[in-house]
């Protein structure tokens, strides 16, 4: 019998049902319902470069790395920083911290 959990903070789009996954035949099944359900998205894009998925063990080679084409380094002006909690809030914002709490305090719960 699957199990259905749902977690506090999230939507029910979101449970998890593993019987439901079990209904497919194949990962190809899977994929095609999922992409099929997505046709009416308005942001459609070219996977015309995208590689077909493959399982890599010892006998075969792996592929080769995608090439990395994102910008690098800090988004943030530094520059202007004149005290450590400035720098420590870059980095940890008030959203961070709280979701630190929160599962801090789950976690403290559940022991």
């Amino acid at each position: 019998m699957a199990q259905k959990r749902k977690l506090d903070s999230y939507d029910d789009d979101y449970d998890c049902d593993t019987e439901s996954l079990s209904s497919f035949e194949s990962d190809e099944d899977f994929v095609h319902s999922i992409s099929s359900s997505e046709d009416d998205s308005s942001d459609e894009e070219d996977f015309s470069s995208v590689r077909q998925w493959c399982i890599i063990d010892s006998s075969s080679h792996a592929p080769s790395q995608f090439s990395f084409t994102g910008d690098v380094g800090m988004k943030a002006c530094v520059t202007n920083i004149s005290d450590l909690l400035e720098y420590f809030e870059l980095f940890f914002t008030d959203e961070i911290i709280n979701h630190i709490v929160t599962e801090t305090n789950i976690f403290a719960a559940e022991n």
